[in-house]
């Protein structure tokens, strides 16, 4: 978790968020807004006002970076991949 202050000033904190999807493109991720429609230009509204990059984004995380465990027995453990 971490803490992070809005562009209006108010601050929160934030786990990761966990998607079935990265997004591509900063139109496509759930904290940009567009600031130039003419230019494509996108804000992200975690980072107060910085240019969104969904590649280097800390708040989203993939579902496919996580697995499920079963549990068989004493000390034995299935990981398996969640897609």
């Amino acid at each position: 978790m971490y803490l992070v202050r809005l562009r209006n000033g108010c601050e929160v904190k934030i786990l990761k968020i966990i998607v079935d999807k990265m997004p591509n493109e900063p139109k496509e991720c759930i904290f940009s807004e567009c600031t130039n429609q003419l230019r494509g230009n996108y804000a992200c509204n975690l980072y107060q006002g910085r240019g969104c990059e969904p590649n280097r984004c800390n708040s989203l995380k993939p579902i496919t970076d996580y697995h499920a465990v079963e549990y068989m027995g004493d000390n034995v453990v299935k990981m398996i991949p969640i897609e």
